[in-house]
């Protein structure tokens, strides 16, 4: 593990070992910048996405519905390779607008199928990999069950999934809405992968520390976790209201995981995993 950023990165690594989970860590492992919960700096005003190694990914937006720093993350991990091979089969959960598919496309994938619980956001998609002269099958529904039992197994997998937990009675966004521990949607996940996937099947997904631990404890009975990349996703004071003062208290409790002493120093540890199914 490189020296950079230790202090910040190793005891976040401490909290998922004492909660079960096994992984190890990529050499070397890569730091992305400090990030915010607005959309990337590498997204211009243009309305492009640069990723080093890919063409400029041009991105029509709506609404919630387009990329931010956690896409901009996972395509750099698939970018620096390699995660998607020439010729792969690609499957990718919860498309939005359709950057990884694209980023994908660039990367030379031979078959992408994306899905979206939100019809609107495939329509944002089928724009957007038009524009990228790519070719996706696009499924409306919820995770693997929204793609047909007899499409071809996966290569690779990318998921970007909701995993912020919430109290009952609390309003999130659809896109961010992990449920009461953060892992509702990642646990039926790991579920389905673990069904579904081919042996030797890669997932690569974006998790912060905010969902409870277990859900990549349940993810490692089936694959073998690595750690790709990792940076500080910093809480602006005040950021999600009074939930923000909750989620450390879940920190304080071990549940979730939250670095800095005061408010104005708070961050997250946000990371890329590659997923390798056994």
């Amino acid at each position: 593990m490189s020296t950079e950023g230790a202090a910040d990165l190793a005891p976040f690594l401490a909290h998922l070992r004492a909660h079960g989970v096994r992984f190890d860590v990529a050499a070397p492992l890569r730091r992305d910048p400090d990030a915010h919960g607005h959309p990337h700096a590498s997204r211009h005003g243009d309305g492009t996405v640069h990723v080093p190694g890919l063409p400029p990914i041009a991105e029509r937006r709506r609404g919630r519905v387009g990329s931010d720093h956690a896409t901009w993350s996972v395509a750099v991990a698939i970018a620096a390779g390699p995660l998607v091979r020439p010729g792969d089969t690609v499957w990718e959960i919860g498309t939005g607008s359709g950057v990884l598919a694209v980023a994908a496309h660039h990367l030379g994938a031979r078959r992408i199928v994306a899905t979206d619980v939100d019809a609107g956001a495939l329509e944002i998609a089928a724009g957007n990999l038009r524009a990228a002269g790519a070719r996706a099958a696009l499924h409306a529904g919820s995770l693997l069950d929204a793609i047909p039992a007899d499409e071809p197994p996966p290569a690779v997998v990318i998921a970007n999934l909701p995993h912020k937990p919430r109290r009952e009675g609390d309003v999130l966004p659809l896109a961010e809405d992990g449920g009461p521990e953060g892992y509702t949607l990642l646990a039926a996940f790991a579920r389905q992968a673990g069904r579904r996937l081919p042996r030797g099947a890669r997932l690569v997904f974006f998790q912060h520390s905010l969902p409870h631990p277990r859900n990549l404890a349940l993810l490692a009975e089936a694959f073998d976790l690595r750690l790709l990349s990792w940076k500080r996703r910093l809480l602006a004071p005040g950021e999600y209201g009074a939930l923000q003062e909750w989620f450390v208290e879940r920190s304080r409790a071990g549940t979730s995981y939250v670095a800095g002493r005061e408010p104005e120093d708070r961050y997250l540890i946000a990371c890329v995993w590659l997923a390798s199914r056994r």
